[in-house]
């Protein structure tokens, strides 16, 4: 065997402690990869419990949401009467302001024609 038998066949068992330290990283790199796609399944089925739990619970507030919007209607509509009603007052007291300056005048024009 010469020298050049020598060098190939240290190429090829470098070549081969190469190829086994290579299958030895990525059955580790692997390894470490299904240990977190465990963990990542595991935090994904909590965390789907968990909006199915909060989910149930908005669900009962439902109803207390139903009342809150009944109560705001009825007090929208009370005070919409309540305008309605002061609109009413003030037109009335309009009425009521033009008639006594309309009394005010007859009495005026009444005491003008009794001076004459």
């Amino acid at each position: 065997m010469g020298w050049e038998q020598w060098l190939l066949s240290g190429a090829a068992v470098i070549a081969a402690i190469a190829f086994v330290v290579l299958v030895i990283f990525l059955i580790r790199m692997i390894q470490e990869s299904l240990k977190s796609l465990t963990e990542l399944t595991r935090l994904i089925r909590d965390s789907t419990s968990m909006i199915v739990d909060v989910k149930d619970k908005i669900h009962a507030f439902d109803g207390i949401f139903k009342k809150i919007s009944d109560v705001s209607t009825v007090v929208q509509r009370s005070q919409v009467c309540a305008i309605e009603e002061d609109e009413e007052d003030s037109k009335s007291s309009v009425i009521i302001e033009a008639i006594e300056w309309a009394l005010i005048g007859a009495t005026l024009w009444r005491k003008f024609k009794t001076r004459k």
